[in-house]
């Protein structure tokens, strides 16, 4: 008789596989429990050709994530389609430093309200593949689509393409092509034109004479320097002599200098001494006084005496006579 099976050992096994299955889909699969990622999502209402899934998604040139998901969406209430790109950012790319940032989502809003946002780029000319590049702009220049989002919406900012296109709209062709007309119209009159035409004759006279003119000017040139020539050697020469004896002249110069420096020196200090002579304290010019007195007394004794030998010439034989 066969053995009957046990439940509860069925029960078990099964149990075991199921656990086993959902420990492999947590270790295995693509969003494990142990990843640290995030998934935004970006909306465009214009074209996105050349964007693929997988395309990078980068910082500044560092690579941070990838695109997951490009899909074209129907809303009803815009009746528009409009492009959804999902991007999953690793955040174990990123790292934050300078301080510990406890409210993340008040550091994502500072970083919007800065102008971060998500840009469409050209990976390369030949391909035409785009990525995704997220920096900074000018405040407000990112924008968000108002329409409802499966993941969060990340602001966008218009490809150079969609910027360039927008100014090509805003330029008014029909003004640009009715100048451009104009201008050809003008300018077929003028060609056209009786004066203008006899313009080119005119034109070659003119041409003429001023070749004329530097032909002569050219000449003159050329005789010029001839006649420059002559003085410009002997100014060359003058300079020539002048450079050879100009140490000479100047040593002599100096020695004349330093002599005058010492015969002024000289004088200085006599005319100190003058000066000192000529003091009222000078004891010199005290000597030179009294001398001057006793020479004016012996001048009047000699005047005195010559007084007397005209009156009295005896008086040299027989001496002065007394006055009666």
């Amino acid at each position: 008789m066969a053995k009957k099976a046990n439940p509860m050992a069925i029960g078990s096994f099964v149990v075991a596989i199921v656990v086993l299955a959902m420990a492999m889909a947590v270790f295995f699969g693509k969003n494990s429990w142990f990843s640290d990622t995030t998934r935004m999502e970006l909306v465009y209402s214009s074209s996105v050709k050349g964007l693929t899934q997988g395309a990078p998604v980068t910082i500044r040139g560092v690579k941070i994530g990838e695109v997951v998901s490009i899909k074209a969406k129907m809303h009803a209430d815009r009746l528009d389609y409009l492009t959804s790109v999902i991007v999953e950012i690793n955040r174990d790319s990123m790292e934050e430093v300078g301080g510990e940032i406890k409210d993340k989502g008040e550091l994502v809003d500072r970083l919007l309200d800065k102008g971060l946002g998500a840009k469409l780029k050209l990976q390369s000319f030949l391909t035409g593949l785009l990525y995704v590049d997220v920096d900074f702009y000018q405040p407000g220049e990112p924008t968000y689509v108002d329409v409802k989002t499966d993941y969060p919406q990340f602001p966008t900012v218009k490809t150079d393409l969609e910027v360039f296109t927008e100014q090509i709209e805003k330029m008014d062709v029909e003004d640009i092509g009715e100048k451009i007309h104009s201008a050809v119209v003008s300018l077929e009159a003028t060609v056209n034109n009786k004066e203008f035409q006899q313009l080119g004759p005119v034109m070659n006279e003119t041409l003429l004479s001023v070749k004329q003119l530097a032909d002569t000017t050219t000449a003159e040139l050329s005789a010029l320097r001839s006649d420059i020539k002559p003085v410009t050697q002997e100014a060359e020469q003058l300079l020539r002599t002048l450079n050879q004896r100009l140490p000479a002249i100047a040593d002599k110069l100096d020695s004349s200098l330093s002599k005058l420096d010492k015969n002024s020196a000289t004088l200085q200090q006599a005319l100190e001494k003058t000066d000192y002579l000529l003091s009222d304290d000078s004891p010199t010019l005290y000597e030179v006084q009294e001398a001057a007195k006793e020479l004016q007394l012996a001048a009047k004794a000699i005047r005195e005496l010559a007084d007397t030998l005209e009156q009295q010439p005896e008086s040299l034989l027989r001496g002065k006579a007394q006055p009666q």
